[in-house]
């Protein structure tokens, strides 16, 4: 009886021993289960890069000669990533002027490409007449493109200059003065130039000896101040705005009346760096 007693205990024994065997296997596994899980928390995503899809170049239909014109460029998806690569193109499509030379060589060269954190507007002035195409060549990103775009614009060299002289005048109150509005007709350009005054000043009077006229000529402003009531110094200051428009051009042009003032003459020492 005594040595099943003892059979039993060696059975029972061992059982609790393979029982703890057991545990603390699985114990194990689960601690280096909980260091992968935690571990794989730590792993940063690799950056994303959105590709570039597309380019857009907007600006003015027409232009003209000397002036300088800017064309905004927007990006398809507009989050794409940085930095991009890409060559701005000034393409001659039809030089309307024979004697007049293009500036610039409009094709490309690829083999060194600007790269840029995003992508500029453009801006050009041309020196000569005709029809051009303005754009962005060869776009991409890291991880999208090429893409390209252009913008058509017509340029002329029709065009005048407006000038108004003298800029600053001086009268006493109920006085008049008298302005020079002188034009100047670059070639082809033949469309009427209209004169106008923005009246908005209750106290002054204008008069325009034309209001229509032909370029290269010239009309006088005649600017009459109707107070008569004395002022103490420094009198009354007015800026007239005075505009020539023809053949789809403006010009604005402002001038400086004193009304009542007086000049003060201050003495100047120029000291010599000898």
């Amino acid at each position: 009886m005594k040595s099943n007693y003892c059979i039993y205990s060696k059975y029972l024994v061992t059982l609790l021993l393979s029982l703890l065997f057991f545990a603390a296997c699985f114990h194990i596994i689960s601690i280096e289960q909980s260091f992968a899980d935690a571990s794989s928390l730590d792993v940063k995503p690799a950056d994303t890069c959105i590709p570039l899809t597309g380019v857009d170049v907007t600006g003015p239909p027409e232009g003209i000669v000397g002036v300088q014109y800017t064309f905004p460029v927007s990006i398809t998806p507009a989050n794409a990533t940085p930095p991009f690569t890409y060559v701005v193109v000034i393409a001659v499509q039809v030089v309307i002027s024979p004697t007049e030379q293009p500036a610039s060589n409009s094709t490309p060269y690829f083999s060194e490409m600007p790269v840029y954190t995003m992508i500029h507007p453009i801006r050009y002035t041309w020196n000569y007449s005709g029809d051009f195409g303005v754009g962005i060549e060869h776009a991409y990103n890291a991880c999208g493109g090429p893409v390209d775009d252009f913008h058509d614009i017509h340029i002329t060299s029709k065009r005048f200059t407006f000038n108004v002289t003298p800029p600053y005048q001086q009268i006493p109150f109920g006085g008049t003065a008298v302005y020079n509005l002188e034009t100047e007709a670059y070639a082809g350009f033949t469309e009427t130039v209209v004169l106008t005054t923005s009246d908005i000043f209750p106290d002054l009077s204008f008069e325009l000896t034309a209001t229509e006229i032909l370029p290269g000529n010239s009309a006088r402003l005649t600017v009459t101040h109707h107070n008569t009531d004395t002022v103490v110094l420094p009198g009354l200051w007015h800026t007239i705005p005075i505009t020539a428009s023809g053949g789809n051009i403006t010009w604005v042009r402002s001038v400086s009346l004193l009304i009542g003032g007086d000049r003060i003459y201050l003495p100047m020492l120029i000291k010599s760096s000898q």
